[in-house]
């Protein structure tokens, strides 16, 4: 199992929605020569619908369970989507950006040594979908990418996820780089919109926190 370094922050990644949510832990490492994303812990519902008076709670009790297992008190940082914010629920009559911050605030109380959960977006730039395919192919291809055994919704979506069905009636470029719509696009979307969003900047991830550089880190794996 992949445990998480305390001398970094931790990015959560976030698909949300009514019928399917996918919350994904993960790390931003620099390495002696190259920097390495790690997914340590995940919290994946499919076909069912589970109420963000619950979802929020239980991200909560997993960012506190971290700290108390590493003995420190993580940075955390919450990445989502532009549907988190732009998109209207007509049922709750707020936007999921606001919900997930709303509650947090509610409940933290019971979490004294964290902070609200407050939501920020990934910017969503025309083809963004296969941009960020090709993103996490580049760090898997390079050995830049790590899922520890304990994430097996998450490595379950890598052996399902698909491509469109190429043919001649239905023919892009693009289509190898578009993941076909299954319930296992929601774990790829949670942990690529944290990729996605420090790709496009690549100076986030050096300013975020101050870093040791040249580290071999102990990763944690047993």
């Amino acid at each position: 199992r992949i445990l998480p370094n305390p001398k970094y922050p931790i990015t959560v990644g976030y698909d949300l929605g009514t019928a399917n949510s996918a919350v994904i832990f993960t790390q931003n490492l620099q390495t002696k020569d190259k920097d390495v994303w790690v997914v340590f812990d995940e919290l994946v519902f499919t076909d069912a619908y589970v109420p963000y008076t619950e979802l929020v709670p239980a991200i909560m009790r997993r960012q506190q369970f971290w700290n108390e297992t590493m003995k420190t008190k993580f940075q955390y940082e919450h990445i989502s989507d532009s549907s988190a914010f732009n998109q209207f629920r007509a049922t709750s009559g707020t936007y999921d950006s606001w919900e997930v911050e709303r509650i947090s605030r509610e409940v933290l109380p019971q979490f004294p040594e964290l902070e609200p959960i407050v939501l920020t977006e990934c910017p969503k730039p025309p083809n963004s979908i296969q941009a960020r395919v090709k993103v996490v192919i580049r760090a898997l291809q390079t050995d830049r990418f790590f899922v520890s055994t304990s994430c097996k919704r998450t490595r379950e979506m890598f052996l399902h996820l698909e491509t469109e069905k190429l043919n001649d009636s239905k023919y892009s470029p693009d289509l190898p780089f578009k993941p076909k719509r299954s319930k296992h696009v929601h774990g790829f979307d949670a942990l690529s919109y944290p990729m996605f969003y420090y790709e496009l900047d690549t100076s986030r991830s050096f300013l975020r926190l101050e870093r040791k550089a040249s580290e071999l880190l102990p990763v944690g794996v047993n």
